[in-house]
């Protein structure tokens, strides 16, 4: 007798959502000894991008997962910015050390040296700030939420569907709102309007990734 094929076991919304937002906390984490130990340019950034990918999850399925307090927006939202200002600095620093600097000469090259030194006190005090946050109950709070969710995750009621079709209608969402992006059509963006689509790109890509 010819053995039949056992079919495919189909991923639902819950477990998709599980598996997603465990795998970004987890990334936070392993992140957060390397900035907290030593703070270079690449562990921040890296972070940064996890803690990103973090609230895209959470944001991909917002209408799925129940989330204790202490993991929701605000928080993620905090940590972010802190995050933010150090890399913005590392960013400044490089581009003014690495590239401007070496094409001028004199007094230029005098103001942009103080420009640096500048820039990298600001750095080290914006790295304090975000160490001693990390130290803080407050983000304490935070990763102790988001393991116990890993856990033992709750979730909205409702039907377990499956995941496949519901990440597809997040990334055709994410796609929509980047065509429709004011951006995409004014021929002269703002800055802020540009920034704002660079961000709408960004959860595309999540989406997709996650999908």
């Amino acid at each position: 007798m010819t053995e039949r094929m056992a079919a495919p076991t189909l991923t639902t919304v819950r477990e998709a959502a599980r598996a997603v937002i465990t795998r970004q906390a987890r990334e936070l984490r392993r992140h957060e000894r390397a900035v907290t130990r030593a703070g270079a340019p690449g562990p921040i950034h890296d972070m940064r991008v996890a803690i990103r990918r973090l609230r895209a999850a959470l944001a991909v399925f917002h209408s799925v997962v129940v989330l204790p307090k202490a993991a929701r927006r605000p928080p993620l939202r905090w940590l972010a910015r802190q995050l933010g200002r150090v890399r913005d600095l590392d960013v400044r620093t490089a581009l003014l050390a690495e590239q401007y600097l070496p094409a001028v000469a004199g007094r230029e090259a005098a103001r942009v040296d103080r420009l640096v030194a500048e820039f990298s006190a600001e750095r080290r005090q914006a790295h304090h700030r975000l160490r001693k946050g990390l130290a803080r109950p407050r983000y304490r709070k935070l990763r102790t939420a988001l393991a116990a969710w890993a856990r033992r995750a709750a979730f909205a009621d409702g039907e377990d569907t499956g995941a496949a079709r519901f990440m597809a209608d997040a990334v055709d969402r994410a796609a929509r709102r980047v065509g429709s992006h004011e951006a995409m059509h004014d021929r002269h963006p703002t800055a802020a309007a540009l920034h704002d689509l660079r961000i709408a790109v960004k959860r595309l890509r999540y989406a997709l990734d996650f999908h």
